[in-house]
């Protein structure tokens, strides 16, 4: 195929601009990789459609059904206007989906003995790891982490993150800017006498834009883990995935926007309740819940700070008892606790802030694969005998319905 032997070119191309090395700009650098992965992508696609071309002439083909979004169609179950499909690769990852099934590790990739390769140089039972490495380092010094371990990441990352854990949907970026869109104005539906005329409803969208904004973590590993390997793979991966997600969690929910994404609690578009005095009951929950409602979402996330869980389980009623929890916060299925939700707020410096959300509203965009710098020298690494990990990752967040998301202040 024509197109094929195009991408590989190309490819060819990049690669050899990477290698020379001379007089690149970061810049360019960061535009090298976002076309290998436009081109790795589409590659795929190519190779997904010729399989599947293959099948219907042999006859293995079976059939299946792709919902997809188009300005004016139906949108998804959910009603969030977002762009859905049942193919093995959707736009969108729900909570329960994960990017290791997107991107299955079918080599048997290590994350370990990938590090191990790249700091020490011993590539001993590592020949896969070494070809991804050679074929994935940049001039910058940083090398990629491989898509297929970069998903496993991932869903570490998720599983720390507060924000998915609640629910809210990832979408895994192949480009810098990705373009999704959401319900600008809802249909009315109504009633009519038989054979009179109808007024017509109409669904409007409008486009919201996920820019990818460079978060990182740093994780530091003892060279004798990197040299022995025992559990590194584990250690290493979860350490990334919580320096990653409380960076992920902190400038979702409060990034100042800029380089940063701009943080859904900080939007002038959502709900805010307000805690006029100190915390004895669940009213401003409760008041929370109601503008959520109110605003046809249902709110199936609350998320607190230490601090305020701590009040809310000191509760008692005017005799002194535990004082029960309403059943409309008790069916809330995701009740969650998360410190990058601040408790030094307010005059005092002792105001915390919660939030009660229906997660269909949020959508967080990550792209992949993941960046990693690695340093012996830097800050104390050396006196330590550690290797510092930088690690990138690429996201933004968008909100496709500000009022199903409520911000309470003033818990204190």
């Amino acid at each position: 195929m024509k197109r094929a032997y195009e991408i590989k070119h190309r490819k060819l191309e990049l690669r050899q601009e990477l290698e020379t090395g001379a007089g690149i700009t970061e810049e360019r650098l960061g535009e090298i990789e976002a076309e290998l992965r436009q081109l790795e992508a589409e590659e795929e696609r190519i190779g997904g459609a010729a399989a599947r071309l293959e099948a219907v002439r042999n006859g293995s083909a079976h059939t299946r059904t792709v919902a997809t979004f188009s300005p004016g169609a139906a949108t998804s179950a959910g009603g969030t206007g977002l762009p859905v499909s049942r193919d093995e690769k959707a736009l969108m990852l729900g909570k329960e989906q994960r990017m290791a099934d997107r991107y299955p590790n079918a080599a048997g990739l290590s994350l370990g003995r990938y590090l191990r390769g790249i700091v020490t140089g011993n590539w001993t039972g590592a020949a896969a790891e070494s070809a991804e490495y050679r074929s994935l380092t940049t001039v910058s010094g940083a090398a990629l982490i491989p898509q297929v371990l970069s998903a496993q990441v991932l869903d570490a990352v998720r599983a720390k993150s507060v924000l998915f854990q609640s629910g809210a949907s990832m979408v895994p970026m192949e480009a810098r800017t990705v373009v999704i869109p959401r319900v600008k104005t809802d249909p009315v539906f109504g009633f009519k006498a038989e054979a009179e005329a109808c007024d017509e409803s109409i669904i409007e969208f409008e486009g919201i834009e996920l820019k990818a904004k460079t978060a990182y973590g740093l994780v530091s590993v003892s060279l004798e883990a990197l040299e022995s390997g025992q559990g590194l793979d584990t250690a290493v991966q979860l350490a990334m995935a919580e320096a990653l997600a409380n960076v992920i969690d902190s400038k979702c929910l409060f990034g100042a926007g800029g380089i940063e994404p701009a943080g859904i609690l900080l939007s002038d578009k959502i709900n805010t309740v307000t805690a006029l005095s100190a915390l004895t009951n669940w009213s401003p929950f409760i008041e929370g819940i109601g503008k959520v409602r109110g605003a046809n979402g249902e709110p199936t996330a609350l998320v607190v700070n230490a601090a305020t869980d701590e009040i809310m389980n000191k509760f008692t009623t005017a005799e002194g008892l535990p004082l029960p929890m309403p059943k409309v916060i008790e069916n809330i299925p995701n009740r969650l606790i998360s410190n990058q939700l601040p408790s030094n707020l307010g005059t005092g410096g002792n105001e915390s802030v919660a939030m009660v959300y229906d997660p269909q509203s949020v959508v967080v965009g990550i792209q992949s694969p993941i960046r990693v710098e690695l340093s012996r020298e830097a800050g104390d690494a050396y006196k330590k005998g550690v290797v510092y990990l930088r690690v990138y990752a690429f996201c933004d967040v968008a909100l496709t319905r500000p009022g199903w998301v409520c911000r309470i202040d003033g818990l204190k």
